[in-house]
Formats: C-alpha cells, sequence, structure tokens
C-alpha cells in the first residue's frame, strides 16, 4: 500500500516554475518499489533530473528484479546511479551535461511475499522505518560518509548509502524531501524520528496541505499489506 503526496512550495510557485520533486512507484513480478527525488536548486535541469532519477530507479529494478537483493551495497549503489546517468544521457544527449540534471534520490524496493526490503539513500531527506518495536531512522546507523552527494555527482555510489530490512505486516517506510521535513518538525517537538510513530497517513497529507513553505515537499510511505504476509504463508 502506497501513501503519497507532492506540493510546490512558495518559490517555484511564485515564479511560476513547476516543482522540483519527484514520487513516483511501481508495483512489478512480485516487488514494490518507491522513489522519492529532490531535484537540486542548484542545477540548471534539477526538476528534470529528479524526474528522470526517479523513473530510472524503477526501470532499474524492473531489469534487475530479486538480483537487487543479492548484490553488495557497492554494487546496488553503482549500477543504480550508473542506471541513471544513463537515461539522462539518454534524454538529454551525449553531449549534454549530466551535472546540470542533478538531484538527491531515496528508493525502496520490496518483496511481497516475504517483506524483504532495500533501502538506497543518495544525499540528503529524510528516511523512517516503522516496526513492531519502534520507529528508527536506518541511516543513523550508517557508518558511511554523508556528504552531500547528488545522482550525477562523480564516484556518487561511494557515498550511496543501503540499508537491508524485514517488513512485517502493517510495517512501513516513510521517505520525504527536505521540504516536507521542514513541516515535520513544525509539528513535532521532539525529533521527527521517534515523533512520527503515532503520525498516521492522513495526518501527514493534513500537514503539507496547510503548509506554508518555500521549498517543495513530498512524501511517500510504503506500508506492507496484512495480506501479503497470509499469501506467504498459503504459498
Amino acid at each position: 500500500m502506497i501513501f503519497c503526496k507532492t506540493k510546490t512550495g512558495n518559490f517555484h510557485r511564485n515564479n511560476q516554475k513547476p516543482c522540483e520533486d519527484a514520487v513516483r512507484y511501481e508495483e512489478t513480478d512480485g516487488l514494490v518499489t518507491a522513489v522519492v527525488a529532490d531535484g537540486a536548486t542548484a542545477c540548471l535541469f534539477g526538476g528534470e533530473g529528479a524526474r528522470l532519477a526517479a523513473e530510472a530507479a524503477l526501470d532499474f529494478v524492473r531489469k534487475e528484479k530479486d538480483f537487487i537483493f543479492e548484490y553488495t551495497d557497492k554494487k546496488l549503489c553503482y549500477l543504480l546511479t550508473e542506471h541513471i546517468l544513463y537515461m539522462i544521457e539518454k534524454y538529454a544527449g551525449h553531449d549534454a551535461d549530466k551535472n546540470e540534471y542533478g538531484s538527491t534520490l531515496m528508493m525502496t524496493a520490496m518483496r511481497k511475499k516475504d517483506g524483504k526490503t532495500v533501502i538506497v539513500k543518495i544525499g540528503n531527506g529524510k528516511c523512517t522505518v516503522q516496526k513492531e518495536n519502534g520507529i528508527y531512522d536506518p541511516f543513523e546507523r550508517c557508518s558511511i560518509n554523508r556528504l552531500s552527494y547528488l545522482t550525477t555527482t562523480k564516484h556518487s555510489y561511494l557515498a550511496g548509502m543501503v540499508w537491508h530490512e524485514q517488513l512485517k505486516g502493517g510495517e512501513y517506510i516513510l521517505m520525504c524531501t527536505d521540504g516536507m521535513l521542514s513541516v515535520l518538525k513544525k509539528h513535532t517537538r521532539t525529533s521527527v524520528t521517534h515523533s512520527l510513530e503515532q503520525t498516521a497517513p492522513l495526518k501527514l497529507i493534513n500537514y503539507i496541505n496547510e503548509a506554508d513553505e518555500n521549498d517543495d515537499m513530498s512524501f511517500l510511505i510504503l506500508i506492507r499489506n496484512a495480506v501479503d504476509e497470509q499469501t506467504e504463508k498459503i504459498d
């Protein structure tokens, strides 16, 4: 089950420019893939880069299927970022400056039959995992260098972060861009990670609808359905 919402921030709306966030999701071959990309404002085509990165991530999982769970973290990041660069080159042309299509990206792919999940994060943004024993930010536990890399930064795969998880029915993963993170901070007095435990998807939608932020805002929640667990046991 997917809940998501995107809203254009005041800066782009006042300047009659489109939102530079991209949210995409897809269900194919027993996999559910969800992606949130945030175009870099400093890049000339950051919004287009976010769209291309998100669609490239879906296409990557479509092609690789279950292999994504077998690759090492470094190889997974490398193959994903290379596929994003390939899609940008295919769209913009071989001679285009790919650096002008920079974005950050978070991708979650979950196998429906057993809840096996992999999360990839390149650059900033916020990701939290809701488990039956609480909620946490998986990337606060990582020791990988957290530089503000973009999908188009040279050797960005070296700064990419990967987390592996096993979701049960009702457990979820939340991904949100910087703009949405600002919204959440205004509604939570303690850390965002621990305050989201009691926050339902519809509450997040109300938050974003009422928000008045300069930055574009996007969030996506992927929830493992209880019915997927039942199907797994029957099989």
